[in-house]
């Protein structure tokens, strides 16, 4: 089972990913962030912690990439 952090990080990367994101700045996690219900102040220990779970692959400082194993960078069928 997923913990809670992981589930309101997923719904970030699920909205990013509704919006066609693949790649994505910090600022456009903090623009859906409080869009999800995540603050502020949680969400850069939100993507480490999304980046440490193999969700997102972090390509340089302040921007991320979904990973190909987490369904997020696949075209919609």
């Amino acid at each position: 089972m997923k913990d809670k952090h992981t589930l309101i990080g997923l719904d970030l990367l699920r909205a990013l990913a509704n919006e066609g994101f693949k790649i994505f700045s910090l600022d456009n996690a903090r623009k859906y962030a409080s869009k999800v219900g995540i603050k502020p102040s949680y969400l850069i220990e939100a993507l480490v912690h999304l980046t440490k779970q193999g969700w997102i692959n972090r390509l340089k400082r302040g921007l991320y990439a979904f990973s190909p194993t987490s369904g997020f960078s696949l075209p919609p069928p």
